[in-house]
């Protein structure tokens, strides 16, 4: 979707979000006041859990999207469901919350119907990430025709996994 990138996303992204299935229903964990799907899936209910409440009230404003639910709270202690189809992660504060993300990934198998998709700025995030997602495994994407990583190094690194089987979904 041109243009959307400089607002919500990365250009990287939405390249990303191009070659999955649409979703049914979305949750993005952590998105602060920048939520990465809405503009890219328009009609999709999407449900946002971030623990900063200012940061939704702000992307509540500037996100037009008439199935966009804001929630604050801490994911890592929500009563998750198999219900999404795609679970999005962009750039977690591994640094500063690396307990309360291991807690979040942990349960992200109980929420995650379809495909988790993660971002960070480094390969060094996404080393600390990976032994969290062993219950995954990886979902086919051409990483070959994903937009370049930007300066800001937004998106540069991305893992893309689904359950190991739809069972109970």
């Amino acid at each position: 979707m041109p243009g959307w990138h400089g607002i919500l996303g990365s250009a990287r992204l939405a390249s990303l979000f191009d070659q999955l299935p649409p979703p049914r229903t979305i949750l993005e964990i952590g998105p602060g006041c920048w939520p990465a799907t809405p503009v890219h899936f328009p009609t999709t209910p999407i449900a946002a859990v971030d623990w900063d409440g200012e940061a939704l009230q702000a992307a509540r404003r500037r996100i037009s999207h008439p199935c966009f639910y804001p929630v604050q709270a801490d994911a890592a202690d929500l009563p998750l469901r198999r219900i999404f189809d795609l679970v999005v992660v962009r750039h977690p504060d591994l640094d500063r919350h690396p307990d309360r993300w291991a807690r979040v990934f942990a349960r992200i198998p109980g929420a995650l119907c379809g495909i988790l998709v993660v971002t960070t700025y480094s390969a060094h995030e996404m080393e600390i990430i990976r032994p969290w997602l062993r219950p995954l495994v990886a979902y086919p994407v051409r990483y070959d025709r994903l937009s370049l990583v930007t300066l800001d190094g937004a998106d540069r690194c991305v893992v893309v996994s689904q359950k190991r089987s739809s069972s109970g979904c």
